[in-house]
């Protein structure tokens, strides 16, 4: 606060002198209080006014929710710290909290405990090691948080037993994937449950998909189909789907995936030429008779247009014997275009309009549906993938 009032004192005094001195009294100024000392005294006095408006509001902020939400509280206050530790706000803000955080974090357990979620009680364990974190590294590390975290291991080991039970109840009932995601659970808590890690590769092994992708009326459209067919798999293989393998036979596929091509159509409407001219006027003047003749400018152009337009429809479904099998569905239908222009011209430049100059005098590269073919292959691939991938991930 001292090192404030010195640059206000400055600022002051720098100002006083600059309008009782007048119009000139910039530069007098300047001299009398050390060049920019001012300026910079100035600029001092604005970071530091900024800085305690913006620590202010991390303080104002952690009041507002630290009844709701008293560890977002301590995170307002560790940002309000970093600007300004020695901020008086900001230092009984946190020692009301830390007063009273341990409390309601033991009625927050006996709450989930009693409610049997377990699950979200470890997390609340977990929280509370973070902001016992955080309220060690704040400045001065004069403030600490009391916790238990030996209540985090015994809440984890009743948290695995619980999605260890769900798990056994599906595999019981032959829902596999269930049990998969149920064991996941599971392990996450306790890790060295070997039993769990074993049932879990065994449902997961009954609960794979063995997936056969084709392509029907590929005699149509081959290179489209043989590009749609690989694409696909590879594509929904990207992200590693849990509970899919790609079959290397139709006999040992438990599921079918049949792509459709609807459409796979180009329209090239060819270089079509449209022909036009002008005739413009100048005048001649000759130096030695001073005689002056208009001279007329004429020439004729052809603009050439061609529109190459691309459109693709697709639809895939996958059928399958098993009913709890997945049969995901999609469908994807675009279009694009493409466009070139180029003009000959013959006769006088100067009747040749500007936009006309401008424009290519030969079809150079040669247009081709290729690319555009190729990025709507690719746009259908990669939405095809993921449909799979959501369906057996």
């Amino acid at each position: 606060m001292p090192s404030v009032l010195k640059h206000c004192a400055d600022v002051v005094a720098f100002l006083e002198d600059r309008f009782r001195l007048g119009v000139k009294g910039w530069g007098e100024a300047m001299r009398r209080h050390g060049g920019c000392r001012a300026i910079r005294a100035g600029v001092a006095l604005w970071v530091a006014c900024c800085s305690g408006c913006a620590t202010g509001q991390y303080v104002r902020a952690a009041r507002r929710v630290r009844a709701n939400n008293p560890h977002a509280a301590i995170e307002y206050i560790a940002l309000a710290q970093q600007r300004n530790p020695e901020h008086g706000g900001a230092h009984d803000v946190l020692i009301d909290i830390l007063q009273n955080i341990p409390y309601d974090h033991e009625d927050t357990l006996r709450r989930l405990e009693a409610a049997g979620e377990y699950d979200l009680a470890v997390a609340e364990c977990d929280r509370m090691t973070a902001t016992a974190h955080l309220v060690g590294t704040l400045p001065g590390a004069r403030y600490q948080v009391f916790h238990r975290p030996e209540q985090r291991n015994a809440l984890a080991e009743k948290a695995a037993a619980l999605w260890y039970e769900r798990a056994r109840a599906h595999e019981d009932g032959g829902r596999m994937r269930d049990a998969v995601l149920a064991y996941d659970r599971c392990l996450g808590f306790r890790p060295e449950f070997k039993d769990a890690a074993v049932r879990r590769e065994s449902a997961r092994a009954s609960a794979m998909v063995r997936l056969w992708i084709r392509c029907v009326d590929a005699y149509r459209h081959p290179d489209v189909a043989e590009r749609l067919t690989r694409g696909t798999g590879v594509e929904a293989m990207k992200s590693r789907p849990r509970f899919m393998a790609l079959a290397r036979e139709a006999s040992q596929a438990d599921s079918v995936a049949t792509l459709t091509i609807e459409q796979a159509d180009v329209h090239d409407t060819g270089w079509r030429g449209r022909e036009d001219s002008r005739s413009v006027f100048s005048e001649w003047r000759d130096p030695e008779t001073g005689r002056v003749t208009r001279v007329r400018h004429r020439a004729v152009w052809v603009v050439y247009t061609r529109h190459i337009r691309y459109a693709l429809s697709v639809r895939l479904s996958v059928d399958s014997e098993h009913p709890d099998h997945p049969r995901p569905a999609e469908t994807f239908a675009d279009s694009l275009e493409a466009r070139g222009t180029y003009a000959t011209w013959s006769g006088s430049r100067r009747a040749v309009p500007a936009h006309i100059l401008y424009l290519s005098r030969r079809p150079v590269p040669p247009m081709d549906e290729t690319p555009l073919r190729d990025r709507l292959l690719d746009e259908a691939i990669v939405r095809f993938g993921h449909a799979l991938f959501l369906a057996y991930k």
